[in-house]
């Protein structure tokens, strides 16, 4: 019932100098795929406790410094308490000073009713520091995923659909920038054939938007 995990890392690099991390992480099953959670993780660079190791990283390694404590169900356990529920609650405290509150809580669900499929998710996640012009982050995410079951006629085909929101709130804004919003709204919606010409073959058509405010993005 119970699963431990750590890690160890020592290197040096020619600007950074020397870089050691260490953590460990830890989950204990309660009961019916319902789990307690924890970790601890540390990272210095010249023997200083840091944040985390910035430009100091190799092998997509990004140590960071902080503690968290937390709860996690498990829906495609076979003993889950219920079947197809995701969800997860997580307390931490991050930083060289552990003066960074982050607060997670997240779900997600797999619902079949008569020819439709839901997946339905909604997630909320906080960064809150200590120190001033840190910009401090509150973000919210919801949405949901549609398909019907392909009917047992010509082609048969089927439907597909998603709606995906997101909003992630920035205050006491580095460098005394102004506290702003970005949020973005995606959603979807398609017909696929999935007997299309020939056994094992398909076709989809879909149409999709996309809308954002106060976001960066790179065009294609």
């Amino acid at each position: 019932i119970f699963d431990v995990a750590g890690y160890f890392d020592s290197y040096e690099t020619g600007n950074d100098g020397d870089v050691s991390a260490y953590g460990v992480d830890a989950a204990a099953e309660l009961f019916r795929a319902l789990s307690l959670t924890g970790f601890f993780k540390s990272v210095s660079v010249d023997g200083d406790v840091v944040d985390e190791v910035g430009d100091a990283e190799r092998d997509d390694n990004e140590y960071e410094t902080g503690w968290g404590v937390g709860i996690k169900h498990n829906g495609s356990a076979d003993n889950a308490l219920v079947p197809n529920l995701n969800l997860e609650f997580e307390y931490g405290m991050l930083g060289a000073d552990f003066d960074e509150t982050h607060i997670l809580a997240a779900a997600d669900y797999e619902l079949a009713i008569s020819i439709l499929t839901l997946t339905p998710y909604v997630s909320f996640e906080s960064f809150n520091d200590a120190e001033d012009g840190s910009d401090d982050t509150t973000e919210i995410k919801a949405g949901t995923g549609i398909a019907t079951e392909p009917l047992s006629i010509f082609l048969q085909p089927s439907l597909i659909g998603a709606v995906n929101y997101r909003t992630n709130a920035h205050a006491d804004v580095e460098d005394g920038g102004d506290d702003y919003t970005a949020s973005e709204l995606q959603y979807s919606v398609g017909l696929v054939l999935n007997e299309f010409l020939f056994e094992n073959s398909t076709l989809t058509a879909k149409y999709g938007s996309y809308t954002g405010t106060n976001m960066t993005l790179e065009t294609n």
